[in-house]
């Protein structure tokens, strides 16, 4: 079995350094969700860096698969459907010339379509490369998006370490699956966005803000992100055994929720941060 061929590795926390974790969240197979005392949820113990690479088949893993179905067809359509929305948005925080670093480029598609925007547009996968050999340390970045990477960083630090080099006076657009998520607690140990282990962290508004202030940036903007709420709700649908009109039932109210509610309770959290110092 695979799990036999894996070396796990226990860590402390990434936010307050706590090597003991406060209580079990979820535990699936050999992986267990731990919750530290400060609120930050995360894989503990995790696989080391060569294999968590194990559990990227680049055939059967959403953000790059080849095929067909339902859930192929929602998550092609609503990723072609946002480019022109992040486009909008990297023109809006960024000041003078746009050079852009899209970090978790899955098939490279969204780089390219930046591209026809007047936008030097560059992007890097972590699953496919290594970070030292494909990001220019000297290069400055105006803005740098992670759509729906950062959960996936083996390293948080090294990461950051990386993105003060890159990054002085330009913007962070991050999207990751939000734990306080309203359609959570019907899907329960089901809800797609856990997708453990290759979700090695699972943030909310408190500790993804937390974790950015600790590393010298602050918040600009929030934003909602309807349409994962959409495609979460159908992938999570067919592992939690709920039929298609109930599903139908729990978008709808997790839309209204969220309208209602604000960014906080989306189905992904969206933030704008910037360097403070």
């Amino acid at each position: 079995m695979l799990e036999k061929s894996i070396i796990m590795e226990k860590i402390s926390c990434f936010i307050c350094g706590e090597k003991e974790q406060n209580s079990t969240i979820l535990s699936k197979d050999i992986f267990s969700v731990v919750e530290c005392i400060c609120g930050f949820k995360f894989i503990n113990p995790r696989p080391d860096l060569e294999g968590i690479s194990k559990f990227y088949n680049l055939d059967t893993y959403h953000p790059h698969r080849k095929g067909s179905g339902i859930i192929y067809f929602l998550f092609k359509i609503s990723r072609w459907f946002t480019y022109s929305w992040k486009v909008s948005l990297i023109k809006k925080y960024s000041s003078h010339k746009i050079v852009h670093l899209d970090y978790g480029r899955g098939d490279g598609s969204f780089s390219e379509y930046a591209q026809k925007y007047d936008i030097e547009s560059y992007s890097y996968d972590p699953i496919i490369s290594k970070l030292d050999k494909l990001i220019d340390k000297d290069q400055n970045y105006s803005i740098v998006t992670l759509w729906h990477s950062l959960e996936h960083i083996h390293d948080l630090d090294v990461f950051f370490d990386t993105l003060n080099c890159i990054v002085s006076n330009g913007r962070i657009v991050i999207a990751v699956p939000n734990f306080n998520a309203f359609e959570k607690k019907y899907f329960k140990d089901q809800w797609a966005a856990y997708d453990i282990p290759r979700h090695l962290y699972h943030f909310d508004p408190k500790t993804l803000e937390k974790l950015f202030h600790q590393k010298g940036y602050s918040v600009i903007a929030k934003k909602r992100m309807i349409l994962d709420t959409i495609y979460i709700s159908f992938l999570s649908r067919k592992r939690a055994n709920i039929g298609y009109v109930k599903t139908l039932w729990i978008i709808l109210i997790s839309i209204v929720k969220i309208l209602y509610n604000g960014p906080d309770s989306s189905s992904s959290l969206l933030y704008v941060f910037e360097k403070r110092y």
